[in-house]
């Protein structure tokens, strides 16, 4: 009888700065997924890094395709995933890079990176679940800003709700007093005791914590109470340190659960000696997942319909899909900020799939 073929190889691009400004994290996004390599590759899978900084991302998805990748993971910035993505269409290979920049992703081209808007999405629907039907959003005048707003206007109708205020301050402010004056509607509301505000969910957009603590001493000055008001925030709110800021007791946001992350900071400190950054787990997804992939399909078939299996993957932070338009989704819990530890208040779904009865 004639001897099996052998297997296919499977070469995989990661695309990453191991160079320059963004050095430190491109070695944490290097170390990351060779730790996925050795957890869940098959034999014959090879990973071969390619530094975007020094000739830049075009030149290194060229080198990508001349050396043969049949998937390109990476680059990190948004702007570099715009360069990369003529180049891996014409070579017909898929791109999964580690922004979360939805402006950049299209049929091929996914952005794996937590997207601030998908969740706003997950906090917003729980926020109905309890009954708010009117919400305000405060946002910085930027294009993460317009985007929130954009899909609090879009879903908040579908979900039976209104956006009844939405305001904006500049991207770079410091100085938040005239700011949360106008959006606790203060000055009409001048009254002891004062009415509460027109809404029942304030939105903040505001990514940065150092930003956030300029805010929130006038959150409380101007009368914005948790208990008429709930405040939803972004995913960087994932930070111990605002419990001590009184305006953010109460405010919810989603985020992954972190119960995964423990055993895969553990094994990457036995692995390295040294702690992983957030971006490292993108790193370790985006290998583990072309790995699995490999090993079912018996060779490199990182085709559209494979990547986007609706049923998603399990990630080091919980389960995650990647979608035809490019776009990526999380199981995502929500949290409510407290004083300790943050409190759970829904848990990251289980499955994506709809329950059947």
């Amino acid at each position: 009888p004639s001897a099996p073929a052998p297997k296919p190889d499977i070469r995989v691009a990661l695309l990453a700065p191991t160079t320059g400004r963004a050095q430190a994290v491109g070695a944490r996004l290097v170390e990351a997924a060779q730790l996925a390599v050795f957890d869940h590759a098959p034999n014959g899978f090879k990973l071969l890094p390619f530094d975007t900084e020094k000739d830049g991302a075009a030149a290194a998805a060229q080198a990508a395709v001349a050396a043969g990748a049949h998937i390109i993971i990476g680059p990190l910035f948004a702007a570099q995933v715009a360069e990369v993505a003529p180049i891996a269409k014409a070579a017909g290979l898929s791109v999964i890079s580690f922004s979360n920049d939805r402006s950049v992703a299209q049929t091929g081209v996914y952005v794996l990176g937590l997207s601030p808007v998908q969740a706003l999405q997950r906090a917003i629907a729980i926020t109905r679940e309890k009954g708010a039907t009117r919400y305000a959003a405060l946002v910085p005048d930027a294009p993460i800003g317009r985007q929130l707003t954009a899909s609090l206007e879009r879903s908040l109708p579908q979900l039976g709700g209104s956006l009844v205020r939405a305001d904006s301050y500049p991207a770079t402010a410091t100085d938040f007093q005239g700011i949360v004056r106008r959006t606790a509607e203060y000055d009409r509301r001048r009254a002891d005791p004062p009415p509460p505000p027109s809404y029942q969910v304030l939105v903040i957009g505001e990514l940065s914590v150092p930003r956030l603590k300029q805010m929130g001493p006038w959150i409380p000055y101007y009368d914005i109470d948790v208990k008429d008001v709930r405040l939803v925030g972004m995913p960087q709110w994932d930070d111990q340190s605002l419990g001590a800021e009184p305006g953010f007791v109460g405010a919810w946001y989603a985020a992954p659960d972190p119960a995964g992350r423990g055993p895969f900071e553990e094994k990457y400190k036995a692995a390295y000696g040294s702690v992983p950054n957030r971006l490292s787990s993108l790193a370790y997804d985006a290998v583990a997942l072309t790995a699995v992939i490999g090993k079912l399909t018996n060779g490199p078939n990182f085709s559209d319909s494979t990547l986007t299996n609706p049923n998603g993957f399990a990630g080091v932070e919980g389960l995650f899909r990647l979608n035809m338009d490019g776009s990526s989704e999380r199981g995502l819990a929500v949290w409510e900020i407290q004083r300790g530890p943050h409190k759970q208040i829904a848990p990251a779904p289980g499955s994506f799939l709809p329950p059947t009865n």
